[in-house]
């Protein structure tokens, strides 16, 4: 795992009273442990019985690209992508989901009474 990623890392959402914390370790993402894809031809498919068998457990697959940290499960169909930078002052991960790289779904911040001050701000509008 990158460095820059390392350590713990709150989030919320507008509907939650407390923050969810996000740890990245050496190893682990949020406990589970972390894979890079190394076989460009690796075929993954969510609905194999087989691969689900054989992938099944507490790990996804990471990649970094474009200056961007790409997590999901091995069978997960899209990833998640997390992207270092600054929100309001504040050291910041800008996560986001899907197919579109840039778009901001949230944020993950270092100070947990941040994360809490900024749960119902739109982070939709955060150009990176």
């Amino acid at each position: 795992m990158p460095e820059e990623y390392r350590g713990t890392w709150y989030r919320t959402d507008p509907y939650s009273k407390k923050a969810t914390k996000l740890v990245i370790t050496t190893h682990t993402f949020n406990g589970y442990v972390t894979y890079r894809k190394t076989d460009p031809n690796l075929k993954l498919d969510h609905n194999s019985e087989k691969q689900n068998k054989e992938y099944a457990g507490n790990a996804v697959m990471i990649s970094t690209d474009s200056g961007a940290l790409k997590e999901r499960g091995f069978l997960d169909t899209v990833d998640m992508s997390y992207k270092l930078g600054q929100f309001k002052g504040q050291d910041c991960l800008f996560m986001s989901y899907g197919t579109n790289p840039k778009a901001v779904n949230g944020v993950a911040l270092k100070d947990k009474k941040a994360a809490l001050k900024y749960r119902k701000y739109d982070f939709s509008k955060v150009n990176q």
